[in-house]
């Protein structure tokens, strides 16, 4: 029963991991050294969870019933949502500008 769900989990997981690894790309490979960037991967990788964890959450509050938890909900799901679009946007940026200076 278990071998049902195997190719919705590996959409799934294929979905998270491929968010972390654009939310890293605003880490430049060159120009800082191996310390700042193993310590801006951390906080990338902080700030990522965090931003999934309230995401999750917000799905479970807008199936509520309830008005104000629907529309924290909404809030919870699109404001993350956003912060990581233009985290992802950011990095493709940082990543095309250091090609260009390579």
């Amino acid at each position: 029963m278990g071998c049902l769900f195997f190719p919705l989990e590996l959409l799934v997981d294929g979905i998270i991991e491929g968010w972390f690894y654009l939310m890293e790309w605003i880490i430049p490979e060159r120009y800082i050294t191996r310390t700042v960037r193993i310590v801006l991967k951390v906080f990338v990788w902080i700030l990522s969870s965090l931003l999934f964890v309230i995401m999750f959450l917000g799905v479970f509050a807008i199936i509520s019933p309830d008005p104000d938890t629907h529309l924290l909900g909404k809030y919870m799901i699109f404001i993350p949502l956003g912060i990581s679009v233009i985290q992802i946007f950011l990095g493709i940026i940082v990543r095309i500008i250091s090609k260009k200076k390579k």
